[in-house]
């Protein structure tokens, strides 16, 4: 069985007819060009048969295969046709199978489809020892398991030279363990005299670095006796951070891996109990064992950490610290300590010192501003608000709201390359990935879309954004958007995707629409089916326990939709638009009962939980937001609500709603925490 035409000599064809025309193409605004996904009679069977005949070949025993080829051959004119095909072959990964796996490898070369055979074809032939099938199969980029593979079949057949000794060595130094497919290769490697001590000794500290003590210790019989210590070290110092306040614990036999050692410890006692860290750096200081970059890191974390502890002596460690060699962070540290306590001609004073590149940032010059304002020089201060008003971010609405401007949201429509989109519309691969997203296989659709964008350039780039919008494919049209320069786009880059939904459930929660729009933009750019390594789900970014514990809370979701989760899933259901942000709006309902009204508090809650925003609560006096916002301890949720903010702004804009949103915030204040 073959596939009866090839998609390579489609494109070659698109591109002919790309050039036959491109002399007369014309920019246009985005704006008159729509291209919604067809659905015709013809088209929406072909969706069926397709769906069908997946699922006859995943439950068709593998020796009844052959039973489904004419099914196959019935859909050679549906776009994913490879994708039944690959699903088909894939079903008899095997030697007696080797002609029609060679046929679909060759028939579907550029299709991101090809690959997830090739490998577990390559997995086969290894297992099994067909090694002139391997390496005529066998191509680069598949990953350390197969190129260990390669690698090992390559030495048996052909022998080795230098080039095959230096990819040895690039695999060899890694602090993880390696695939099994490695030990033979790595045998060889180093029975050639090719593990030499500094190699040795570098993989063993990766290893301790990383928390593999196993393999560390393992390592060992690799390295010099007098080397050994730097695992156990790791280990130890891993286990007991407090170790590093003293330098007798480092023997310094290998001076920049004790170095290494000693700086990780200190850095993480830093954050545990900085005044020990302190008591211990002269000792440090006076050994000379660490360098200067080590005890500048040491220092800066040492200030950072007194300053997020409120500690009195925070502003002497970060005067310190200071100097024009001294990191961003610690920098902002220096200045939003100052601002804290209110000390406004410090605050001037420390954006002055700031090094050029750090003090033109937004955030020193919003607070630059600020502070020239408090002192009496509003002129100078006006000039500088009047400057940053110009940007659409959180800086700069809030700079307008400061002298009373309207906020600049600097749309501009993307143009798009008429030709461009109308020919990349009828392209195999953009076809392909518009088939699947329809049919809901997100993951490939997006590993189609990754493989045409990297053929694309300049006109074609922005028209693959605009295709992407018109279909609603509103993550590929965001992140497209980045990458083609469409910056200001606001309809393509802030979509009020599920609209609908949105201001209906937002309704029936009592909570802003274009908060909730805000949210689902930061957590997934509207991504149905997005799952974060904590396993948050959908386009709000709800755990699965936390819309159980809504469900079972009683009171929180409308009953309706509380009788209607019952009978699902719950875990799936946060994949559906619908109820996951219906489990949304629930959750900052929740968080309003338990933190109040503002959504400055609500934002942060969504991001770091009630309790931990409790805690971060003034102890006594009001706190104006802007301080409070800026002193987050946590920069995840301190940049967090800062893009939260100015995207709800922005879809204030969008929804047509007052602008005055910024004006609003600067007048209020977060108030003690009173349990």
């Amino acid at each position: 069985m073959r596939i009866k035409r090839t998609w390579v000599d489609e494109f070659l064809n698109l591109a002919k007819r790309l050039l036959f025309v491109i002399s007369w193409c014309t920019l246009v605004l985005v704006k008159p060009l729509s291209a919604a996904i067809p659905s015709t009679p013809e088209l929406d069977s072909q969706r069926e048969s397709y769906q069908s005949l997946k699922k006859k070949i995943r439950q068709t025993s593998k020796h009844r295969l052959n039973s489904l080829v004419s099914d196959l051959d019935a859909m050679n004119d549906y776009p994913l046709f490879p994708y039944l095909y690959y699903d088909l072959v894939s079903r008899n990964i095997s030697y007696s199978n080797r002609n029609q796996i060679n046929a679909f490898l060759k028939d579907t070369k550029g299709l991101p489809v090809r690959n997830k055979l090739l490998k577990k074809w390559l997995k086969y032939l290894a297992k099994n020892n067909y090694k002139t099938l391997f390496l005529e199969a066998y191509e680069a980029g598949l990953g350390t398991d197969l190129l260990c593979s390669h690698l090992h079949i390559d030495r048996v057949k052909n022998g080795v030279n230098e080039a095959w000794y230096q990819q040895v060595e690039v695999i060899w130094l890694s602090g993880y363990s390696l695939p099994d497919s490695c030990n033979s290769v790595l045998a060889h490697w180093i029975k050639q005299g090719k593990l030499i001590e500094p190699l040795a000794i570098e993989r063993m500290s990766l290893a301790g670095k990383a928390g593999q003590k196993s393999l560390s210790n393992y390592l060992k019989r690799f390295a010099p006796n007098n080397a050994h210590y730097i695992s156990d070290l790791w280990a130890k110092v891993r286990r007991n951070p407090a170790l590093s306040l003293s330098t007798k614990h480092f023997p310094f036999t290998y001076s920049q891996y004790d170095e290494d050692i000693a700086q990780w410890g200190l850095v993480k006692m830093s954050w545990r109990d900085p005044h020990k860290v302190i008591k211990a750096l002269p000792q440090w200081e006076k050994s000379g064992k660490l360098s200067d970059t080590s005890v500048q890191t040491i220092k800066e974390t040492v200030a950072i950490s007194l300053t997020l502890a409120h500690k009195p002596d925070a502003q002497e460690w970060l005067m310190r610290a200071a100097s024009s060699e001294s990191s961003h962070g610690l920098w902002r540290w220096y200045l939003l300590n100052t601002v804290r306590s209110r000390d406004w001609s410090e605050v001037v004073s420390v954006v002055k010192t700031a090094p050029v590149s750090i003090r033109n940032s937004s955030e020193f010059q919003y607070w630059y501003a600020r502070g020239l304002t408090e002192t009496n020089e509003k002129h100078e201060a006006n000039s500088v608000y009047q400057a940053l008003a110009k940007e659409r971010h959180y800086y700069g609405f809030f700079a307008a709201a400061r002298i009373n401007l309207e906020p600049v949201f600097n749309h501009e429509s993307l143009l798009v390359d008429e030709v461009a989109y109308l020919s990349l519309q009828e392209h195999p691969q953009a076809i392909r990935a518009r088939e699947l997203f329809v049919l809901g296989e997100y993951v490939n659709a997006r590993r189609e879309w990754f493989a045409l964008r990297k053929t694309l350039s300049g006109s074609q780039i922005a028209a693959s954004v605009k295709l992407a919008y018109d279909w609603n494919w509103h993550d590929q049209a965001i992140v497209g958007a980045l990458k083609a320069g469409a910056n200001n786009d606001l309809a393509i880059r802030f979509p009020t995707a599920y609209d609908v939904e949105v201001e209906e459930i937002s309704l029936d929660y009592k909570v802003d629409p274009s908060l909730v729009f805000a949210i689902a933009r930061r957590e997934s750019s509207f991504m149905e089916d997005a799952v974060s390594s904590a396993n948050a789900r959908g386009l709000m970014q709800l755990l699965p326990s936390t819309a159980t514990f809504l469900l079972n809370s009683g009171g929180i979701v409308k009953p309706e939709f509380e009788r209607k989760m019952k009978r699902k899933t719950v875990r799936y259901e946060l994949f559906k638009g619908a109820s996951n942000i219906e489990f949304g709006a629930s959750y900052l309902n929740y968080l309003e009962r338990k933190v109040g009204s503002s959504d400055v508090l609500k934002m942060a809650s969504y991001n770091a939980g009630w309790q931990k925003v409790m805690q971060w609560l003034p102890e006594k006096d009001d706190v104006p937001i802007d301080i409070w916002i800026d002193t987050i301890p946590f920069k995840e949720t301190r940049e967090y609500v800062k893009a939260i903010l100015a995207y709800q702004l922005i879809y204030d804009w969008q929804r047509n709603q007052p602008t005055n949103r910024f004006n609003v915030l600067m007048t209020e204040t977060i108030k003690p925490n009173n349990n």
